[in-house]
């Protein structure tokens, strides 16, 4: 059965692959076109030809080795909304792996006509949490 939750999780694969992979139009088959990415201190970065350019220095440059935990979803008809911890580790070739970068970040999903799933909005709350332990 296909259902939500299902289809999301297959979508949040492809993004995390997408990220492992150093691909930002693969990442962006994932976002809607008016996505609005609030990355942690940072402006918000709005429409995909903006994720675009503010993906492309990262992922020539580095390797990226990301995954989610602890995802937590609720569906509402149409939209979702995801919250899960997220650990990047970032390998460049002069300095091998960097501190890991934790933290967590919610998520809003919403289903399309043709009944595919992609990020409307993503926030990342890891700023906000950096002195709890």
């Amino acid at each position: 059965m296909n259902t939500p939750e299902a289809a999301i999780a297959r979508q949040r694969e492809r993004w995390i692959s997408a990220i492992n992979g150093g691909s930002a139009e693969d990442f962006l088959e994932v976002v809607a076109d008016d996505a609005v990415w609030l990355p942690a201190r940072s402006d918000a970065i709005v429409g995909k030809p903006q994720i675009r350019a503010w993906l492309s220095a990262p992922f020539q440059t580095y390797d990226f080795d990301y995954s989610v935990s602890q995802v937590r979803l609720r569906v509402a008809g149409e939209w979702a909304i995801e919250q899960a911890r997220f650990t990047t580790v970032v390998t460049t070739e002069d300095n091998g792996d960097l501190p890991p970068h934790r933290g967590s970040y919610i998520v809003l999903w919403r289903r399309y006509a043709d009944d595919q799933w992609l990020i409307e909005r993503y926030v990342d709350l890891s700023a906000h949490f950096e002195h709890m332990t």
